[in-house]
């Protein structure tokens, strides 16, 4: 069994930021996929969160981006955790643009949703979210492999 200090080693810290970049290039794919390849289901103004739900299971790359999407954000709440309790100069900084990123990527992927994928800045606001959170995550993977111990 392996101990929560262990679970915020930097070597896990490393691990886990080398998983959350896997992931981000993973959302990338699926995003692509879905804006290139599959046509969006209709959504009327004023639908119930059903006809929102059913949107989102009855399309599959869209349920993927979606999952994919929380995963995200559970990572990158570990990410920021894991940057606080090593207590090192920028990492938390740096954690927490992530994390802030992420959020916007997710809130506006899910506002987005909700105007019935037809607000482009929503879209748009998405992805500035995925790059800032990419460059981010690069950063902290080259500030950890420098951590020393």
């Amino acid at each position: 069994m392996v101990s929560i200090s262990k679970m915020f080693s930097k070597e896990w810290f490393r691990r886990d930021v080398i998983v959350i970049i896997a992931f981000l290039v993973l959302q990338f794919i699926l995003g692509m996929s879905l804006n290139l390849f599959v046509a969006f289901p209709s959504i009327p103004a004023g639908s119930t969160d059903q006809a929102y739900l059913n949107a989102i299971v009855t399309t599959p790359f869209l349920l993927e981006h979606f999952m994919v999407g929380v995963g995200l954000l559970l990572g990158s709440i570990w990410i920021l955790a894991s940057a606080l309790k090593l207590r090192r100069k920028g990492l938390s900084a740096i954690a927490a643009v992530g994390f802030i990123s992420i959020l916007t990527a997710y809130v506006s992927g899910f506002e987005f949703l909700l105007s019935g994928f037809q607000n482009d800045a929503l879209s748009f606001v998405m992805s500035l979210g995925f790059i800032v959170a990419l460059v981010s995550y690069f950063r902290l993977y080259q500030l950890g492999t420098k951590l020393k111990g």
